[in-house]
């Protein structure tokens, strides 16, 4: 009854109907994406998780299969895009309030970012090798490449870098092959709260040399992103075909 009287409302006012419905689509949507999250933990990056989803709604069980023909990849493509613009958005803010002027307050800011980023993985964590898995098959692999790109692009640009010679495409492609490797060490970090992948992000951004302009070593790390990546994808397979990691 409400959505028939806004949608004859909008009629009225000479507002598209078709507009007006595909936002409420896309809003209903967000919401079942949202609430699928819940489940991951238990029940992966799956079509079961986005069944229980919609049940919880309380909507049509035929929605999961009309709204969500990618299963699994339109789950993980909602979280990676949200988990991105919640990124972009702290990074926004600490850049306003504090920017990073020398070359020691671009390196935190940039581990910073880094560290955040994998902290956002961390309650998926026993089904992420699944999440590399999906990342990497051809449905997705163009807009996660994309979705990736973007945010080491973000990364740089807030935290003052202003390059537009070549080392900005290989400091982006240097960062992205350090949170590849980074994310592969977080699989099997057993320490305490990730104490060892912090220290390992630490000493791969300072070995690697990004943050100090160094153009042979920003671009020889730019060679080994496209390695990192398909090591990735190997290492994701290994787990998944030995059942998933235990922690």
């Amino acid at each position: 009854m409400l959505l028939n009287s806004a949608v004859e409302g909008d009629v009225e006012g000479d507002v598209d109907v078709d507009s007006f419905l595909s936002r409420q689509s896309d809003d209903i949507r967000t919401d079942i994406l949202g609430s699928a999250l819940e489940f991951v933990p238990q029940h992966g990056w799956t079509k079961t998780s986005i069944e229980k989803a919609v049940e919880q709604h309380g909507l049509d069980p035929s929605t999961t299969t009309t709204m969500f023909k990618h299963e699994g990849h339109d789950l993980l493509l909602f979280f990676i895009e949200e988990a991105n613009n919640s990124l972009i958005e702290y990074l926004a803010k600490q850049a306003k309030e504090n920017k990073p002027t020398t070359e020691e307050a671009r390196a935190a800011f940039i581990e910073d970012a880094m560290k955040r980023r994998l902290q956002l993985i961390i309650p998926y964590i026993d089904t992420w090798p699944q999440a590399l898995a999906l990342m990497a098959s051809p449905l997705a692999a163009r807009e996660m490449l994309d979705n990736g790109a973007n945010l080491m692009d973000e990364i740089w640009y807030h935290a003052g870098d202003m390059d537009t010679d070549f080392t900005w495409y290989a400091k982006r492609a240097a960062l992205a092959g350090i949170s590849a490797s980074a994310e592969l060490f977080m699989l099997n970090d057993k320490s305490p709260e990730f104490r060892d992948t912090w220290e390992f992000l630490h000493r791969r951004l300072n070995d690697a040399r990004v943050l100090g302009g160094v153009k042979n070593s920003l671009s020889n790390a730019a060679g080994d992103t496209i390695a990192l990546v398909n090591s990735g994808i190997t290492t994701a397979q290994n787990i998944l075909g030995l059942g998933g990691k235990g922690r």
